[in-house]
């Protein structure tokens, strides 16, 4: 519980990055225009603008549903509570989440732009600050309404939809398969390189076994 509400606390600033990028974008017109997502063709954004009264009211009552749900755990599971309160422990001073969340994860959305960047022109496509900052506002944005495994066809169709004037609908397309599968194996590799770092081997189960012990130590006691 700590871990999940950890987690959550490190998305609160990614997610003012990544609404600030998107609402910039918009306002600068480099994204199409919310009028013409529906015929985009661009799979399950074109359904969520064509049907945007239902997909509110079923957010709403999803918020509700979680809103209910979370106090009635805070009243049942009291130890559960003060995990997650202690994963949020951070937001309590601004200072100190400016300085060990804010500023890590600001270099972090540096890095994914200059990934982004280096992407782009190693596809063939004309890149520039504008090119790879809407990669990443489309990557989020798929991310987060997973209509699909990944984001697989909403991010293809968006960025082609994005970068349609810049390339060829071919050349995004395989820029956008092509990095993902980079990004994913570089994923992959680094974070068998962190597990042999931190444990010495990449043995899984033995890592859970090890993990289990002090518990079953804690309970024997």
């Amino acid at each position: 519980a700590t871990i999940v509400s950890t987690l959550v606390a490190e998305t609160v600033f990614g997610f003012f990055v990544i609404a600030s990028l998107a609402m910039l974008t918009a306002y600068l017109g480099w994204l199409p225009a919310l009028v013409n997502v529906p015929d985009a063709k661009a799979f399950e954004f074109s359904f969520y603008a064509r049907h945007l009264p239902p997909v509110a009211i079923v957010s709403l009552a999803l918020l509700v549903v979680i809103a209910i749900a979370s106090r009635w755990a805070s009243r049942r599971v009291r130890g559960l509570a003060l995990h997650l309160l202690q994963g949020l422990r951070i937001l309590r001073s601004p200072l100190a989440f400016a300085r060990l969340v804010a500023l890590p994860q600001l270099g972090d959305w540096v890095l994914r732009a200059a990934t982004a960047y280096a992407l782009l022109a190693a596809f063939g496509i004309p890149a520039s600050i504008k090119a790879a900052i809407l990669v990443l506002v489309v990557d989020s944005v798929a991310t987060a309404l997973p209509f699909t495994p990944g984001g697989a066809g909403a991010q293809q169709g968006l960025l082609v939809l994005a970068l349609g004037a810049a390339a060829s609908s071919a050349q995004i397309l395989a820029f956008s398969v092509g990095a993902q599968v980079v990004i994913t194996v570089a994923n992959f590799l680094l974070g068998l390189c962190a597990i042999y770092a931190s444990f010495g081997h990449v043995r899984l189960r033995r890592i859970r076994r090890d993990a289990d012990r002090p518990e079953q130590a804690v309970g024997q006691s």
